[in-house]
């Protein structure tokens, strides 16, 4: 569309300046509110709003089902966290950062309350769930803070557990446990290489463990509990509720069932193709490369 405008707004005035955008140095919140009132009575044409509605109402559907109750063996990431949402109170405050749980939890966590969602996405920074929570939970005594966390992150850092305890600052952390950095191995397969070293059971460890992470966490004072059920996983989460200490509840999940991402990522693949993994992979790079909004 050449017509495309992007208005960019930042408080700082190095980050504001982006590509083809008219940068607004100014607060988020009271920037938009200035543009609104300078728009005055103007709206989108009707029938891109009745399309925007339509597209709204199927996506919303599309995840609704995708996230509901299953009795599926090994719950998919989606499945996981629409339980713990239909089980949430509106003012529970709900964190994740880093691999998978991302994308999952920001399509299917609608908040009901301002100020009750919290992904620190630009950077994946692995290892931000707990600690960030904890400082959330300092923040906002009165509130739950609920994490979401898969097993690499939590391998990486999970001591503000005990920090949470001692100090009597109350988390619920629901820790997914798919084996490994498993949307790395996707991102892998997804342009056209083989599973590497990512999925801990296809890795090259010659002596794989389970890791008990609900002992783990109950060794730093926690209360913790294992699940093996979607179902298993609400009542649990009513439990957490009812605590008045940090409760950690770890459930299996699966490491290949993903919400469809449906945009495109512009990130390569080899050129020259290897196998007919490598070729698949370079041409649906192209094809989208081909539908890329130039200089956008």
């Amino acid at each position: 569309n050449p017509e495309f405008q992007l208005v960019s707004i930042n408080t700082a005035r190095f980050d504001v300046t982006k590509h083809r955008a008219t940068p607004v140095i100014s607060d988020a919140k009271i920037g938009l509110k200035q543009l609104s009132n300078v728009l005055g009575d103007w709206k989108a044409p009707d029938n891109w709003y009745q399309r925007s509605i339509k597209e709204r109402n199927e996506w919303d559907a599309y995840v609704e089902k995708q996230s509901g109750p299953t009795n599926q063996e090994v719950p998919s990431y989606a499945q996981v966290v629409g339980a713990v949402y239909r089980n949430a109170d509106p003012s529970d405050i709900v964190v994740t950062a880093a691999g998978g749980l991302v994308g999952e939890v920001v399509q299917i966590w609608k908040p009901k309350q301002i100020n009750t969602f919290e992904t620190e996405w630009g950077f994946s920074c692995m290892g931000y769930e707990i600690s960030g929570a904890l400082g959330m939970k300092i923040a906002k005594p009165d509130n739950d803070i609920v994490v979401f966390i898969g097993d690499g992150s939590y391998l990486l850092q999970n001591s503000d557990i005990y920090s949470s305890v001692i100090y009597d600052k109350k988390l619920i952390i629901v820790v997914c446990d798919n084996s490994g950095h498993m949307v790395i191995n996707r991102l892998q397969l997804a342009k056209g290489g083989k599973e590497y070293l990512c999925g801990l059971k296809t890795s090259r460890a010659s002596n794989f463990v389970e890791v008990d992470f609900a002992a783990h966490a109950k060794s730093m004072g926690a209360e913790s509990e294992t699940v093996t059920s979607t179902s298993e996983l609400e009542v649990a989460f009513k439990r957490a509720k009812e605590s008045k200490k940090t409760y950690v509840i770890v459930i299996k999940t699966h490491g290949y069932e993903w919400l469809e991402g449906t945009a495109f990522w512009e990130s390569p693949t080899l050129e020259v193709h290897t196998t007919d993994e490598n070729k698949k992979a370079y041409a649906e790079h192209l094809d989208g490369k081909n539908k890329q909004r130039k200089g956008v």
